[in-house]
């Protein structure tokens, strides 16, 4: 059975827009999904949309704001052309429409797009990242500040879907595949690469974001993928050359894909897996490929 994808629209409900929480990347800025401000509706109906607009071809990614904009991609002519957008947010009105090619679109899970990754923006960059079309930066008013299209082909039958996002002076993407795979931070003024961590290669490839979190004793970056969590030592570049460091086992979160994960339990900001005092699971778990 085919999946057929309707013409992508924007729709806006009609709630308090300017006192609205600024949304800088998937799923909020704690990479949570939970938004700090109170009185959010939790019921609309036709009455509630303030405006609906039809977007250039298709795509899954969630729009980011910064004051009175929004950021979405799209893809066009089959994952040929990606479009990273910019959206009035009280009319509806697409304020400017960047393009970049792609030759060799990956392919794709039925239910995944060419354009599934969501923007990230610190309120000066806006980033926007399309797997084997790189990775993009634009200012708010759609000037592009870099692109990076080395970052490989990203094999596999499911396609890309993890969003870049920003910290500090860096910007951070996770470039889970079927074939080479890392965890990359490039200078978010210059594209330029801070470090690259090679990640394993996984049989269908990877999806998450990774969200950053503070032990008490430093800040690390989570990553869910194939083989379960792991954890990144945040550091300055000069403190550990072109190699982040990587710790495995160390999450409170259990996460695996697969029929059976043995998954290792510790707190953040530990190191080492069971063998130094981990509470090893072993789970049985419904494959969901």
């Amino acid at each position: 059975m085919k999946l057929k994808f309707l013409p992508p629209l924007l729709t806006l409900l009609f709630i308090p827009l300017l006192q609205a929480e600024t949304w800088t990347h998937f799923r909020g800025p704690q990479g949570t999904g939970v938004t700090s401000q109170a009185n959010v509706p939790n019921k609309w109906d036709k009455d509630s949309v303030q405006w609906k607009i039809q977007l250039p071809g298709t795509g899954q990614s969630s729009p980011v704001n910064w004051g009175d904009k929004l950021f979405l991609t799209s893809a066009t002519e089959g994952g040929k052309v990606r479009h990273t957008l910019c959206i009035d947010k009280a009319t509806g009105k697409i304020i400017w429409n960047k393009t970049v090619p792609c030759n060799n679109p990956e392919e794709l899970h039925r239910m995944n797009s060419h354009a599934t990754p969501s923007c990230a923006t610190d309120g000066k960059h806006v980033v926007s990242f399309f797997g084997p079309a790189g990775l993009h930066c634009y200012d708010l008013d759609g000037k592009k500040i870099w692109s990076r299209t080395d970052l490989g082909d990203f094999p596999g039958g499911w396609g890309i879907a993890g969003s870049p996002i920003i910290l500090g002076d860096a910007v951070i993407q996770n470039c889970d595949s079927a074939g080479p795979s890392y965890l990359l931070a490039v200078d978010r003024k210059s594209g330029k690469t801070l470090w690259k961590t090679p990640r394993q290669e996984k049989p269908k490839g990877g999806w998450s974001t990774p969200i950053l979190i503070n032990t008490g004793t430093r800040s690390e970056l989570l990553l869910n993928g194939e083989f379960g969590v792991k954890g990144y030592w945040v550091l300055a570049p000069s403190r550990h050359g072109a190699h982040n460091h990587e710790y495995t086992g160390h999450w409170t979160a259990l996460a695996a894909a697969g029929a059976l994960a043995r998954l290792t339990r510790r707190p953040p900001g530990g190191s080492g897996g069971a063998e130094s005092g981990g509470v090893a699971v072993a789970a049985l778990l419904s494959d969901l490929g």
